[in-house]
């Protein structure tokens, strides 16, 4: 079930508590022209499916792909022009968004090569080690 965002339900996805889909959304960062699409092809071809019909629903999309193959999840934000290209912006998604597995994150993280490399080095910078 999709939260509605005028009852202040705290119930968030896939059943995490916490902050409500409207305050995640607020808090992620964006492009500047949200409805603008890429047309690079992708490895994924449920990438390029229809709209849905908000940013919440959007995103409560982007975690169930996240959740069964990562990079489609984010792909999946990264076509729809949710979510920039780039490796900072990745990680904040990563790290502020609720309902992602953990298990994912890390194959996330892990995997070898530039791009994922360098999410992982922004992810890092965003905890606070000091203490």
């Amino acid at each position: 079930s999709i939260p509605n965002r005028d009852s202040g339900d705290s119930e968030c996805v896939n059943g995490v508590r916490g902050q409500n889909v409207s305050e995640q959304c607020s808090q992620l960062p964006s492009c500047s022209n949200p409805t603008e699409a890429s047309a690079a092809p992708n490895d994924s071809a449920d990438c390029f499916a229809p709209p849905v019909a908000s940013y919440e629903q959007e995103l409560l999309v982007a975690v169930r792909k996240f959740n069964v193959k990562p990079r489609h999840g984010v792909a999946y934000l990264q076509d729809r022009g949710f979510l920039r290209d780039d490796p900072a912006s990745t990680a904040r998604f990563l790290r502020s968004t609720k309902g992602l597995s953990k298990r994912m994150l890390g194959d996330y993280l892990g995997e070898r090569g530039d791009p994922n490399e360098k999410v992982l080095a922004e992810y890092v910078r965003l905890f606070n080690f000091a203490g």
